[in-house]
């Protein structure tokens, strides 16, 4: 009778164990496939190859994935702490690499799938800041071989020949820099200067001379070629 009793009560711990272990697994289960990493389109495999060669300092490659159906969203994301990503040289040296690897990929790969999807890359900084950059205007213009819109980047004038493509973008200047190359920037409509530096009007009269086709904003007023929305 005791070994009867003994029996019915290993019986019943392996089944109260088994449907543990079977709930445990459920959960777990699903958690892992749903935190499932998104696979890379096969579109993209060549290009982020070139990326992941690169010799990056302050970033690394996350993934590419696809952004509906006609969009591709590179991340990536920063190695330190940094406050401002643009205040940071090896930040803004990777994203000149990058943003130039990917329009060489794009200008020499006229026929395939990559060079018609309007492309987003995102910089993500460790405490939550972004630096977003476009081959496309948010209005639905085709996009482009080059990367012409800069979301939150603030370029120093050291920066300034490697972004003259550029119809949207950011300086980060001071009223003794010489904003002469400027004039390079023949596309360029929409300029924000850093707010957290002190500008003369003298210096924003100066870049509306130069860019007398470009919006010019600094603290929330705006100058030179009004945009209308």
């Amino acid at each position: 009778m005791k070994n009867k009793n003994k029996a019915s009560l290993v019986i019943l711990i392996i089944a109260i164990t088994s449907s543990i272990l079977l709930i445990i697994y459920s959960f777990t289960y699903k958690y892992f496939e749903k935190e499932k990493p998104v696979p890379c389109p096969s579109y993209c495999e060549e290009i982020s190859e070139q990326i992941s060669a690169l010799d990056l300092e302050g970033f690394k490659y996350i993934k590419a994935e696809e952004e509906g159906n006609e969009g591709v969203y590179f991340r990536f994301k920063s190695e330190d702490n940094y406050d401002e990503l643009y205040d940071d040289n090896e930040c803004l040296d990777d994203i000149i690499k990058i943003k130039n690897v990917i329009s060489t990929y794009l200008s020499s790969h006229k026929n395939e799938i990559l060079h018609n999807k309007s492309i987003r890359l995102a910089f993500f900084g460790e405490i939550g800041n972004k630096i977003e950059i476009y081959n496309y205007e948010k209005s639905g213009v085709p996009p482009e071989e080059v990367f012409s819109f800069y979301d939150d980047i603030y370029i120093s004038p050291k920066y300034f020949v490697d972004f003259t493509e550029a119809k949207r973008i950011g300086i980060n200047i001071t009223d003794n820099d010489d904003l002469s190359e400027l004039a390079y920037f023949t596309d360029l409509k929409e300029l924000k200067i850093y707010i957290e530096n002190e500008v003369s009007q003298d210096t924003i009269n100066k870049i509306v001379e130069i860019l007398p086709s470009c919006e010019v904003t600094y603290r929330s007023k705006k100058y030179g070629r009004i945009i209308k929305k």
